[in-house]
């Protein structure tokens, strides 16, 4: 039994140290600019702290429910990957807005922006754009024309003209889903289900949906072919590598 639910129990473990983490943010954040409670107003810094803390708090129920309801129905390894994800994300939401408010929404490696000159805010990961520090919430600049290549000319020996393609670095969620094993279905580089694409805020939503989608599933399965046991050992055999990780 235990064996069944151990995966679940650790993403459970984790996601109450993640909020406990939240929350003792929002404490010194309230001893740093002098708020005390119950004043939610102040500084923009603890006020971006708090509302990031406050949205974190609101989703993880909803998170704890689909999590166990899918692995428990459906397949404990996958519904285990999903949360894990979903956690890391909550995470990068959490330092991005924290940084600014559009910090949550920046696509691009998970990365969250940071401060740089003339008031701009560029995210970590190489492949985003640019932010103004004080625009619309939501709202993307168009990034810069990156300056054209400069001619190299060819090695000695090498017949063809092209130059070589430079190598591209692994980001932070890519290098998480290859230690976790990710399925590739998942596509989690350059598939419909691109977190390198989205921003922390719609990449959680995304796994709250791929959860809710597991969890419907096994459930259907479980009350439409309760003597069936077929297709469980059909979709267990591509997975019994995760399910034993």
């Amino acid at each position: 039994m235990r064996n069944q639910i151990d995966l679940l129990a650790t993403v459970t473990v984790l996601g109450v140290l993640e909020q406990a983490y939240f929350a003792l943010q929002v404490i010194y954040a309230r001893r740093k600019y002098k708020i005390s409670p119950p004043e939610t107003t102040g500084h923009p810094e603890f006020e971006r702290i708090f509302r990031a803390q406050a949205n974190c708090s609101e989703y993880f129920p909803i998170f704890i429910s689909l999590l166990w309801v899918a692995g428990i129905f459906f397949h404990q390894g996958v519904a285990t990957v999903c949360g894990l994800l979903y956690l890391y994300t909550r995470f990068k939401y959490f330092q991005g807005y924290a940084v600014a408010a559009q910090g949550r929404l920046v696509p691009g490696g998970c990365g969250h922006p940071k401060p740089t000159q003339g008031g701009w805010v560029q995210d970590a990961s190489p492949w985003a754009g640019f932010l103004p520090a004080g625009g619309t919430e939501g709202r993307f600049a168009s990034p810069p024309s990156p300056p054209p290549p400069a001619p190299q000319a060819p090695a000695r020996g090498l017949t063809s003209s092209s130059p070589a393609q430079p190598r591209r670095r692994m980001g932070g969620c890519q290098a998480l889903a290859s230690m976790l094993h990710v399925p590739g279905w998942l596509a989690v580089s350059d598939g419909v289900f691109s977190l390198r694409r989205l921003g922390p805020l719609y990449a959680s939503a995304r796994l709250l949906w791929l959860l809710l989608g597991l969890a419907v599933a096994g459930l259907l399965a479980h009350f439409l072919l309760p003597h069936s046991s077929a297709w469980m050992a059909a979709l267990a055999q591509p997975l019994q590598l995760l399910g034993a990780w």
